[in-house]
């Protein structure tokens, strides 16, 4: 018996032990499966949090460049403009005229912070140069084949990176026609240092640079990268590009910085055949992703170089985590086989389980009740702020129609004495039998009541909250009521006030809230010229076919360039402490724009600023 069940016991053993090498491989090809998984999903993660970090710095660095350059795009103009520029070009070369220009553009430059100022006349050659009296002064020298030369007279404007042939000196140069009585007699030329603007990018965390419309990189943060080619490129270009930009032939000719592997993410995988020095926050690594985005009108495209050793370390970590869990939870099989038969200690590891279980239950819903409680304080405080800013903006309001009632006080007066009059002569007619004399007495109080009741009328409208209504108002009407009640005001200072009003436009919107834009611009315009000699202003209201257009113009001082980005911010004011909340513009800012419109600040053709509103015409 016991040599036949011999065999039978070995076969079942050699199951048992084939079965259990089976489950040992199954886990681990199950285990190595999982790790791979993981691997996966992590490091997909870690590509889209990199890709998020890319976008925002991305917009962060380009904000900063474009308000960097902004700066200056108004100076071509303001050269081309000036009285000592076209002097210059009226006639031939008189010394005082030439000195006279020189020293503008030495003090506009010193001022504006610009790298250089000149005017060069039809032939290229320049005129007068900021740096005239400087070793590198550019006076007397041709810049005739310079492309900003050309397309300032070809097209009306120019931008041009190079480095400078005079200075050997890299910089942005901005152009504009100069123009004589419609003629064009020369070109004034800005040179933009930008520089500084890539040695703040030394602190950023990662390498960030510009490439021009050739790709070559003209900014970077690693000053190794200056004008290296992000790809490779021909002989040929390299000679075009060092005769026309003047960029370093050698920096040229030592090749593409980069190798592309394929796409990533939203950016491109890329190999650096010159990595970032290992110095400061800059890694070393030549393994990155390659995040783009252009820079427009200028024609370049920003560059930010986001590492990868970090999400690769971290997926591998959490393939090994994942893989030593799954070895741990082999084991734990394993030694579950074996110890089946031992039930207490299995109820003890569940109830032991089930206390934490119970504990981080109690710990997450503490923490939810917390955040609940956070989020109900986060959300009273943006109420109460809303109300708050919803009180200044019409405690401004209020104010500014304070300023109308008292030129109003003298005008409403006025009637009150006629109805005086008439009352006391009308009583001696009835009292004479002259009842059509009475009458007509009559007639001519309720014109002036009804005139008086109009007055208070358009002061309620004005007055009142906006709301969330909006329906088809005449704008025209709108402009025409806040002019009617600050009539006596301008009356009172002496202004000269034209208005232009086309009385079809018709905005869709909130009659409230619109008369609110109305009253500040033209109550800005009255404080712009009240303590000047030349007191004019002007009001116009016209349509381009898709857009209600409304400019205030004024006379007076206009406003300071510095000033211009700031005119729109909250509690920014210009006025003496106490004359002003810093509320008038930013409110109307963002009337405007809660009903799809903009404003926007220039110089007037009466010598101040205008002020410019387009809203969306009603759709009839």
């Amino acid at each position: 018996m016991r040599s036949t069940l011999r065999p039978i016991l070995s076969y079942a053993h050699d199951l048992r032990v084939r079965a259990v090498w089976l489950i040992v491989l199954t886990s681990f090809a199950v285990i190595g499966g999982v790790s791979w998984l993981t691997y996966r999903v992590n490091l997909n993660s870690a590509f889209a949090q990199i890709d998020r970090q890319a976008s925002d710095q991305l917009h962060l660095i380009g904000s900063t460049f474009e308000v960097a350059v902004g700066r200056y795009r108004y100076l071509p103009t303001v050269l081309a403009q000036a009285r000592q520029i076209g002097s210059l070009f009226e006639g031939p070369g008189n010394p005082a005229t030439v000195d006279a220009a020189n020293r503008y553009l030495e003090n506009l430059n010193r001022t504006a912070g610009s790298a250089a100022l000149f005017g060069l006349d039809l032939n290229g050659v320049a005129r007068a140069s900021s740096n005239w009296n400087s070793p590198t002064s550019f006076v007397g020298l041709n810049y005739q084949t310079r492309p900003y030369f050309r397309d300032a007279l070809a097209r009306g404007a120019g931008r041009f990176y190079a480095v400078g042939r005079t200075t050997g000196e890299p910089g942005y140069f901005l152009s504009v026609p100069i123009l004589i009585a419609e003629r064009e007699v020369g070109v004034a030329v800005v040179k933009i240092d930008l520089r500084p603007l890539a040695r703040d990018w030394t602190t950023a965390s990662e390498p960030v640079a510009i490439a021009d419309e050739a790709g070559i990189l003209i900014l970077s943060a690693v000053p190794e990268w200056q004008y290296r080619p992000v790809d490779e490129i021909d002989s040929a270009r390299i000679n075009r590009l060092t005769v026309d930009h003047d960029y370093p032939a050698a920096r040229l000719a030592s090749g593409a910085l980069l190798d592309r592997t394929g796409p990533e993410a939203s950016g491109t995988l890329i190999t650096l055949r010159q990595p970032a020095p290992d110095t400061g926050s800059l890694s070393g690594s030549r393994e990155r992703i390659l995040f783009s985005r252009a820079l427009e009108p200028h024609g370049w495209t920003l560059l930010y170089f986001a590492p990868l050793d970090e999400a690769r370390r971290s997926a591998r970590t959490s393939a090994m985590i994942a893989a030593l869990s799954g070895l741990l939870l082999m084991a734990l099989g394993l030694l579950w086989r074996q110890r089946l038969r031992n039930l207490v200690q299995e109820r003890d590891a569940k109830q032991q389980l089930e206390v934490l279980v119970r504990q981080r239950t109690a710990e997450l819903t503490a923490a939810n009740t917390h955040l609940a409680a956070e989020i109900a304080e986060h959300r009273q405080a943006e109420v109460e702020l809303r109300r708050a800013r919803d009180d200044l903006i019409q405690a401004d309001k209020l104010a500014a129609i304070g300023q109308a009632l008292a030129g109003l006080a003298h005008e409403i007066n006025q009637p009150l004495a006629a109805l005086r009059t008439y009352l006391a002569s009308t009583g001696q007619f009835l009292r004479t039998g002259n009842a059509q004399v009475a009458q007509g007495n009559l007639s001519i109080m309720r014109d002036v009541i009804d005139h008086l009741a109009g007055l208070t009328g358009r002061l309620k409208t004005l007055a009142r909250r906006g709301g969330d209504g909006r329906r088809p108002i005449q704008f025209a009407a709108s402009v025409g009521r806040v002019l009617e009640l600050l009539r006596y005001r301008i009356n009172d200072l002496g202004i000269e006030l034209s208005a232009e009003l086309d009385q079809e436009v018709q905005v869709l919107g909130d009659e409230a809230r619109l008369d609110q834009v109305v009253l500040n611009l033209i109550n800005n315009a009255i404080e712009a010229v009240e303590v000047g000699t030349d007191k004019r202003t002007l009001v116009r209201l016209a349509s381009d076919g898709t857009e209600a257009i409304l400019t205030v113009e004024d006379s007076g001082p206009g406003v300071l360039p510095e000033h211009a980005n700031r005119l729109f911010e909250p509690f920014f004011t210009t006025k003496q402490v106490g004359q002003g909340l810093g509320l008038g513009l930013a409110t109307v800012h963002r009337i405007v724009t809660d009903h799809g419109g903009s404003v926007a600040c220039g110089r007037a053709a009466l010598g101040g600023a205008v002020f410019t509103v387009r809203l969306p015409l009603a759709v009839a």
